[in-house]
């Protein structure tokens, strides 16, 4: 393939001039640029006066108000929180009113049971009472039914005896020489007027007839015997209309332990009655002494002992690890001997015993084995 020839560069004097160049056609490009210059800044004027929020940038006037809605919206939280202060106040308020309430429910709850133990109890002791004495006035009936039938019994043999004399003479023909068996005189036959109220061996444990415990959990039966699970268990009778009395008590203190142990001498229904304690130092009683108490106080624990009427120190009473017992009361004579044979306090009373119960209170471990009461 063949190129076409190259033409000749043109010669100097060939080169056509340059056009001529105007002067307004030098000056519109930096006329223009000034002048979008000029609306670019009157563009951001405009968008900082009327959306300055957009940007960022405010006023003075509106950090003000945005500062006084700071400060009204912190006012508003503070008193919301004194607000639920008082609320969360008065709900424990209201919750402590409840509690009182309930308590005080509670209380007359237990108010109302103790007063109906009490009424059943009350109940319990004139039962005990009426039956007791209708079974002694039954005994001194039989009693007089039964003098009576040996006193006719008497006359009639001696009735019979006279006839058979009179008619053993009719027939022999002569009159006996003896005089008449004459009447006899028979007297009643003396009783003792000193009966045992009751014999208790507790081998059938213990007979709510006859005694009043302070609870049955407080004492344990073993053994033909019954034992005290808590210090200062105590057991009354529940005849309460005892003033003169013999009382026979066998009990065993808990060994080698100092303590003190009580016999309820006279506990009325209710005020002050008396007690008789006896100090054990482990081996033998080392003191006795005679108080006037408050029975109520002293059934409920009550450590505080009234007036004495008398008391004394046994320094040569003899060792024993058994308490047979006996309390004598006579008028305003009172006798304590440990088994008949060692006097542990006399003493006279102020005036005849008001009537009573009897009974004891006695630390953990004590036994009783038998509790004989003898009525005049």
């Amino acid at each position: 393939m063949t190129q076409p020839p190259r033409k000749p560069p043109l010669l100097p004097q060939e080169i056509p001039p340059p056009p001529p160049r105007r002067f307004w056609s030098r000056l519109w490009r930096p006329v223009m640029s000034v002048f979008g210059l000029l609306w670019l800044v009157a563009a951001i004027a405009l968008l900082v006066l009327v959306q300055s929020g957009v940007i960022g940038i405010t006023t003075p006037a509106n950090a003000t108000q945005t500062a006084a809605a700071f400060g009204a919206t912190v006012d508003a939280i503070n008193q919301t929180a004194i607000a639920l202060g008082d609320r969360e106040f008065q709900i424990e308020n209201t919750s402590a009113a409840l509690d009182a309430q309930n308590f005080l429910i509670d209380q007359r709850e237990t108010e109302s049971a103790r007063n109906f133990s009490a009424t059943e109890t009350r109940s319990a002791v004139v039962n005990a009472q009426q039956a007791t004495a209708a079974a002694l006035d039954f005994q001194g009936t039989q009693i007089a039914f039964a003098q009576e039938a040996t006193r006719i019994e008497l006359n009639y043999r001696g009735t019979q005896a006279a006839l058979n004399q009179n008619a053993t003479a009719a027939a022999l023909g002569f009159a006996t020489q003896a005089q008449p068996a004459p009447e006899d005189d028979i007297s009643p036959t003396p009783t003792d007027d000193r009966r045992p109220l009751f014999a208790e061996n507790f081998a059938g444990g213990i007979s709510g007839a006859t005694w009043r415990p302070g609870s049955a959990d407080d004492w344990l039966l073993g053994d033909g015997a019954i034992s005290a699970r808590r210090d200062g268990a105590w057991l009354l009778t529940q005849v309460n209309t005892l003033t003169d009395y013999t009382l026979q008590l066998d009990m065993r203190p808990v060994a080698d332990t100092g303590a003190d142990y009580f016999v309820a001498v006279n506990a009325p229904m209710a005020g002050d009655g008396f007690v008789l304690r006896l100090t054990y130092n482990g081996t033998r009683i080392s003191a006795a002494g005679l108080y006037e108490v408050n029975t109520a106080s002293w059934l409920a624990g009550d450590s505080q002992l009234g007036r004495a009427l008398t008391a004394v120190q046994l320094p040569d009473s003899p060792p024993t690890a058994f308490f047979p017992l006996v309390v004598t009361v006579r008028g305003t004579t009172f006798t304590a001997t440990l088994d008949d044979d060692f006097t542990l306090l006399n003493a006279t009373l102020d005036a005849p015993l008001s009537a009573g119960a009897v009974g004891v209170r006695v630390p953990q471990g004590t036994t009783l084995s038998r509790v004989t009461v003898t009525t005049d």
